[in-house]
C-alpha cells in the first residue's frame, strides 16, 4: 500500500488504497448505510442521504476522545463550539450551501464515528450535505435581539452532539437584522479542532461570498484528508519512529505527582464536567508591552503565559514542582495547515520553580521545557499516559488537573482582527463554555481589543470567588513580568499590587449564574412562520418553547424548554 511507505520516508501522502479497517484491508467496495436520521430530533446540523461510506481506523486522538466519551455520553464537554458576527446580507440558501461545499471539500464533515465490538472506527460518507437551522430574533424588540442570541448560543454549546447516526455537527444561522446575523458552529472534537474550525470559517467566508455575487467558487483542492493523517500516524508509530519521544516523556515523567489545587468543595466520585469560565481583558498598553518583553527576551505569548501562570499556581498551591497540561496543534508540516481533523494533541509540561526564582528566570526554565515538549508533540498522549500507567482514579483526569493553552482569535493564521471578503465581515466572538474538562483550564486569548485571560473552574469543585482570586493571580503575575522586567521574586509576587496599568476590566462570565442580565420582562416563544423557518414572536409567556421547523432543523433550547 501506498501508506506503507511512510514508515520509512515518514512523508505524508494522499493514501492510494483507501478502504482499511483496523490497520488492515478490508474487502473493496462500498457498505450501505441505508436512511440515517439525527438520534436526537432536536439536533441541527445535518441530515444524512441514504448513499455509501467507508470505514477507516481512528486516529489515536479519536480513540482517547470517544473513550472518554463512553465514560460520559450524555456530556457536552467535547463540543468545540464557536460563534461568528456575520455582517453583510447574506441569504439563508447562500449560507447553507457554502457549508454544503465544505462538506464535499473535507472528509471530517462527512465523517461519523462508530463502534465495531468496542473499538471505535471512522466512517467516512461519500455525500453529506449539511442542513443549517436558521433562528430569526430580528422580530424583537432591538434592545432584546442581543440576548436572546446568547441565550440560544449558550444553551447550544451545552447540548450534546451525538457520534452516530450521522457526521457529530451542527451549523446554526441567528438573524438579528437585514445585515448581521451570528453564525454558530458546534462540532464534536472528535472530527475537528479548533485550528480546523479556523480553516472552515477561512473558507466558509470565501465560498460565501462569491455565492453571495454570483460568481464562480474557486478553492484549490484540499491537499491532505484526515483519514491520510490517521494512516502516516499508524505507520509511523509501527516503524519505531516515535521510540526517542516515548523515551522523553518517559524521563519528564518520573517520580511524577499530581499537581492540583486543593478544591473548595467535596471532589466527587466521578468525574464531573460543571463549570463556569471567568475573564479579565488586559489593556492595549499592557498587551503591547508584553509583546515587546517577549521579543525581547525570545520568548513568545505562550511562554510568558504558562511562566506567569505556573508562577502563580506555585503560590498558590505551595508546590514548586509544577505540572500542566497543554494541547498542540501538530501542524509543523506544510501539509496540515489546511487540514480539517481533529490532529490536536496533549502534551504535559513540567516546571522547576525551587530556589525562588525572578520571574524572567522562571521564564527561560519555562522557554526551555516548552521548547522540548513541541520537539515530542507528535506521540499520541495515549502513550504517554500507558508509559506512565497512572492509577486509575475516576473523579480526576489522568497525569494533570490543569490545563494551559494562548491563541489567537484566528488560530490557524495568528490573525486577531476580523475576516474581510467581499460584502462579508466575519468577526470572531467570544465562546459560550460546554462545561469543564479538567479541574482548572486557564487560556489567552489575543484579540484586537486586547489580550484576553480567563480561567475555567469545575464549579463542583470550585467556588466562583476561589475561580476569581486565582485568575486575578495570573494576571498579577502577566503584569509584573512587564512592571518589573521580570526581576521580581516568586515569593514577592503575592505582594504585587494589581492594575498598575489602566484599563483593566473583568469582562462577564459565562454561566447562567452570572453571565445573564434578567430576562425582559416580555420574552419571547419559539414560533414557526410560513416559510418554516424559526423566527422569535413577542408574547407574554416567560418560557422559551421549541416548535418544529422543517425536516430535519430543530432549534436546540433543550435549557430553556425543560419546564
Amino acid at each position: 500500500r501506498e501508506a506503507g511507505q511512510h514508515a520509512s520516508t515518514g512523508k505524508l501522502r494522499k493514501r492510494q488504497s483507501p478502504h482499511w479497517q483496523d490497520g488492515m484491508k478490508i474487502q473493496e467496495g462500498s457498505v450501505s448505510v441505508g436512511d440515517r436520521s439525527w438520534r436526537d430530533a432536536s439536533d441541527v446540523g445535518a441530515v444524512a442521504d441514504s448513499t455509501a461510506s467507508k470505514l477507516y481506523p481512528c486516529s489515536y486522538t479519536q480513540k482517547r476522545i470517544w473513550y472518554s466519551q463512553q465514560i460520559d455520553p450524555d456530556s457536552a464537554h467535547w463540543n468545540v463550539g464557536m460563534r461568528w458576527q456575520l455582517r453583510g446580507a447574506l441569504r439563508d440558501a447562500t449560507v447553507e450551501r457554502a457549508w454544503q461545499i465544505l462538506a464535499e471539500r473535507h472528509e471530517a464533515l462527512r465523517t461519523g464515528i462508530e463502534d465495531f465490538d468496542g473499538t471505535p472506527f471512522q466512517r467516512v460518507w461519500d455525500h453529506f450535505s449539511p442542513k443549517v437551522g436558521i433562528i430569526d430574533v430580528s422580530r424583537l424588540p432591538a434592545e432584546q435581539r442581543a440576548w436572546a442570541a446568547d441565550e440560544i448560543a449558550s444553551n447550544d454549546a451545552r447540548k450534546p452532539i451525538a457520534l452516530t447516526p450521522s457526521p457529530p455537527f451542527r451549523i446554526q444561522l441567528i438573524r438579528i437584522d437585514a445585515d448581521t446575523s451570528i453564525l454558530l458552529t458546534n462540532f464534536h472534537n472528535v472530527i475537528v479542532d479548533g485550528w480546523s474550525v479556523g480553516v472552515l470559517i477561512r473558507e466558509f467566508g470565501q465560498i460565501a461570498s462569491r455565492l453571495q455575487s454570483g460568481e464562480p467558487v474557486e478553492l484549490a483542492d484540499a491537499s491532505m484528508q484526515h483519514v491520510d493523517y490517521t494512516l502516516w500516524q499508524q505507520d509511523m508509530l509501527e516503524s519505531g519512529s516515535f521510540d526517542s519521544d516515548k523515551a522523553f516523556w518517559k524521563d519528564l515523567l518520573a517520580k511524577w505527582k499530581r499537581f492540583e489545587i486543593e478544591p473548595d468543595k467535596p471532589r466527587p466520585a466521578v468525574l464531573t464536567h460543571e463549570g463556569e469560565i471567568r475573564t479579565v481583558l488586559l489593556p492595549r498598553q499592557l498587551s503591547d508591552a508584553l509583546t515587546s518583553f517577549g521579543r525581547s527576551h525570545g520568548a513568545s505569548m505562550f511562554h510568558i503565559g504558562v511562566t506567569a501562570l505556573s508562577a502563580a499556581l506555585s503560590n498558590a498551591s505551595g508546590n514548586r514542582d509544577v505540572f500542566i497540561g497543554t494541547q498542540t496543534a501538530c501542524r509543523d508540516e506544510p501539509e496540515l495547515a489546511g487540514l480539517v481533523g481533529p490532529l490536536i494533541n496533549t502534551a504535559a509540561l513540567r516546571f522547576d520553580a525551587t530556589g525562588d526564582p525572578a520571574l524572567v528566570d522562571l521564564l527561560k526554565r519555562c522557554r526551555q521545557r516548552c521548547t522540548e515538549a513541541m520537539s515530542h508533540q507528535h506521540l499520541p498522549f495515549n502513550f504517554v499516559v500507558e508509559a506512565q500507567n497512572p492509577s486509575r482514579d475516576p473523579s480526576r483526569n489522568l497525569i494533570y488537573s490543569i490545563i494551559f493553552t494562548a491563541q489567537t482569535a484566528h488560530i490557524d493564521t495568528g490573525q486577531m482582527g476580523d475576516l474581510e471578503f467581499q460584502g462579508l465581515t466575519i468577526a470572531a466572538m467570544p465562546s459560550f463554555s460546554a462545561g469543564a474538562q479538567t479541574d482548572l483550564g486557564f487560556f489567552m486569548v489575543g484579540r484586537e481589543e486586547g489580550w484576553r485571560l480567563s480561567c475555567a473552574g469545575n464549579t463542583d469543585l470550585f467556588e466562583i470567588a476561589t475561580i476569581d482570586r486565582l485568575l486575578e493571580s495570573w494576571a498579577q503575575a502577566v503584569e509584573a513580568l512587564v512592571v518589573h522586567g521580570g526581576e521580581m521574586r516568586l515569593s514577592a509576587l503575592a505582594t504585587h499590587p494589581a492594575g498598575r496599568y489602566p484599563g483593566f476590566r473583568p469582562l462577564p462570565g459565562t454561566s447562567r449564574s452570572s453571565r445573564w442580565p434578567a430576562a425582559p420582562p416580555t420574552m419571547s416563544r419559539l414560533a414557526l412562520s410560513t416559510s418554516g423557518r424559526m423566527s422569535l414572536a413577542s408574547t407574554k409567556s416567560a418560557a422559551i418553547r421549541t416548535f418544529s421547523m422543517q425536516a430535519g432543523h430543530r432549534c436546540p433550547l433543550c435549557a430553556c424548554c425543560r419546564a
